[in-house]
């Protein structure tokens, strides 16, 4: 009985020590570029939207809250970077553009520099 409690003890304070450390690693700036193109054609697509959102949903379902919006500059090109909250949410990218299906991704919170390459059909 005794080796049941110091193994669950041990093995409690080494998952509590892994999660602390990873969201302590966190970058505190997420960099975000990348090129939306046609998908058919694949030529840029210049003015499309792009969402940046917040999700504060749980387990079963996303709630998200709008942060900021980008686009696509003449060549389909887009940057920017963005102060992330290092405990919590996850975070959305959606791209849209007239004619065109909408595409979402997801950031990882984890990873300081991201590239993205959409390609959205008409």
């Amino acid at each position: 009985m005794m080796k049941q409690i110091l193994l669950s003890l041990i093995l409690s304070t080494i998952l509590f020590s892994a999660c602390t450390k990873k969201e302590s690693q966190r970058p505190s700036v997420i960099y975000i570029s990348g090129t939306v193109s046609d998908k058919t054609n694949s030529s840029p697509l210049d003015s499309v939207s792009i969402i940046l959102s917040e999700d504060r949903g749980g387990v079963i379902s996303s709630v998200l809250i709008p942060l900021k919006t980008y686009s696509t500059n003449s060549s389909g090109e887009f940057s920017f970077n963005y102060s992330q909250n290092k405990e919590r949410y996850s975070y959305e990218l959606e791209f849209s553009k007239d004619l065109y299906t909408v595409e979402k991704v997801h950031l990882d919170k984890d990873i300081e520099k991201q590239h993205f390459n959409i390609q959205l059909i008409k």
